[in-house]
């Protein structure tokens, strides 16, 4: 494992990942579940933005300013999210007790936002409490609103149960941890 090999995420190359760094089958899946957890948020949060971008040049009211909170969920739950992910990452490969409990607290709160950005229909989330809403709105406008609230909540709902089953599997990871600093008495 070479941790100064930034490489990850593409184009921007802040952290080293290497889904290989981690032998054990179940380690390395309980990682590849956090690694789909973390890429299906900024899938989720990315198709956000277009959808926010989109509803405000189909002028529908407060969406402009939308936009601009969009854009802070992205930064800032983006980096959570991969700042949670590492941690989960590093903590299971390098059997860090410390680090994989920073990735459960932190994928924990996560969860709670994706439940929000699931739930809520409102400001820049479209979530299904805001289908009826978009239905109701009319038009092309409204029809686009409505299918793309479809998709969006169905992505935040898909992501809520691969982010739980995440942060399940590095939780049983961890209860692992490091190897007992006592003597085995033969």
């Amino acid at each position: 494992m070479d941790w100064e090999d930034y490489n990850y995420p593409p184009c921007l190359r802040i952290i080293h990942y290497q889904l290989s760094d981690v032998e054990a089958p179940d380690a390395s899946a309980a990682v590849w579940w956090a690694h789909v957890s973390y890429v299906g948020v900024v899938v989720s949060l990315t198709l956000n933005i277009v959808t926010t971008v989109m509803l405000a040049g189909g002028e529908v009211p407060d969406k402009g300013v939308d936009i601009f909170y969009s854009i802070f969920n992205f930064v800032i739950v983006g980096v959570a999210g991969m700042y949670s992910f590492y941690n989960g990452y590093k903590g299971i490969a390098t059997n860090n007790m410390r680090l994989s409990f920073r990735y459960v607290v932190i994928q924990g709160l996560m969860l709670v936002f994706i439940l929000l950005a699931f739930l809520l229909g409102s400001g820049p989330f479209n979530g299904v409490t805001g289908i009826k809403r978009a239905r109701d709105f009319g038009g092309d406008v409204g029809e686009m609103w409505f299918i793309l609230t479809v998709i969006e909540s169905t992505l935040w709902g898909m992501n809520l149960g691969v982010g739980a089953y995440g942060l399940y599997r590095v939780s049983m990871n961890r209860k692992h941890g490091r190897p007992s600093s006592s003597f085995a008495i033969a």
